[in-house]
């Protein structure tokens, strides 16, 4: 699958929550950056 195909079909792609495209989780994440500490990856 290349880039170019997703970008021009990206709506085939893309599904409704009718379409099972959301979901209820239980479990949810998240992630945090300690922007004191961090000296970034340059």
């Amino acid at each position: 699958m290349s880039l170019d195909n997703i970008l021009n079909h990206w709506s085939d792609y893309r599904k409704g929550s009718e379409e099972g495209g959301h979901h209820d989780y239980e479990h949810r994440w998240a992630m945090a950056i300690n922007l004191d500490l961090c000296i970034g990856c340059n």
